[in-house]
């Protein structure tokens, strides 16, 4: 798994917008080139209780797999 701190952009009853910095997230991916890895990236996510406000760091992970072009 592939794991980052992120900061949260914004919090709703139940999405939580983060800022995904793409470049360090898609170092190893065999797909890179195929990305704008150089751009962040806002991101939403099913908010699933947790007690968040803006500016707060988390952690998200992204699971790795394999890839056939």
């Amino acid at each position: 798994m592939i794991t980052e701190i992120v900061e949260v952009i914004n919090v709703s009853k139940d999405k939580i917008t983060i800022k995904l910095s793409r470049k360090p997230m898609c170092t190893n991916c065999k797909l890179d080139s195929m990305c704008h890895k150089d751009d962040d990236d806002l991101v939403t996510i099913k908010n699933s209780g947790l007690l968040l406000k803006k500016g707060d760091k988390i952690e998200v992970g992204i699971r790795e797999r394999n890839h056939w072009l």
